[in-house]
């Protein structure tokens, strides 16, 4: 149980971490960050997205996943900055969120619930992307990996494999086998997987707080 006093003391790292990890050049990933914590909750308060990073584990190891991406140039802020391949490490172990920090991930990007969650770190991914445990998204034996468009949303146990582009507006059913390209707004299901095209309003209700 976390005392009112590792909360304090955490909360003030990651304030600390925020206005002092990074520099002027990484204002665009900084952006990223209230854009995945906008996707969560809706709300763009920066306090409760310290707060958030508290109760929300997909959350947090995404703070960290995009903060340990960061490179910033002066030696201060290289300094402070190293604190966070410390715990996207640590988070990376313990959640099973195997999401390296040079993997492209768009705008706001949510993992939801527990559970192993793997991407290749040459994948692509969209902005609006929802993942769920279980994911695998991951390399054929040429070395090639997905490109996953915006607004697409991932079941759980799916499996996204080869260099293939997943479109825009798509929904990935839980335990779906995905080695083909799907057009815009599909629905891929079934192990081998099968899309069947829908329209732009197939991700209506699964995903919520677009950015």
């Amino acid at each position: 149980m976390v005392t009112k006093l590792q909360k304090f003391i955490y909360i003030a790292f990651l304030k600390f971490l925020w206005n002092f990890g990074s520099d002027d050049g990484n204002s665009s990933m900084l952006t990223f960050i209230k854009s995945d914590f906008y996707r969560c909750t809706a709300s763009v308060d920066i306090n409760d997205l310290f707060e958030f990073v508290l109760i929300d584990p997909g959350f947090e190891f995404v703070f960290f996943l995009r903060f340990a991406s960061l490179k910033p140039k002066s030696f201060f802020h290289k300094r402070v900055h190293a604190f966070s391949y410390y715990f996207h490490k640590k988070l990376f172990y313990k959640y099973g969120y195997q999401i390296p920090i040079n993997t492209k991930i768009g705008k706001g990007f949510q993992i939801l619930h527990f559970g192993s969650i793997i991407f290749n770190p040459i994948a692509k991914i969209g902005d609006n992307c929802t993942v769920f445990p279980g994911v695998t998204i991951g390399q054929d034996r040429k070395g090639h990996a997905p490109t996953i468009g915006n607004n697409v949303f991932i079941g759980s146990n799916s499996i996204i494999v080869g260099g293939i582009q997943i479109g825009s507006n798509c929904l990935i059913a839980p335990g779906s086998y995905v080695n083909f390209n799907v057009p815009d707004n599909s629905l891929v299901i079934g192990n081998p997987g099968k899309f069947f095209i829908k329209n732009e309003k197939i991700i209506s209700g699964y995903l919520n707080n677009l950015v």
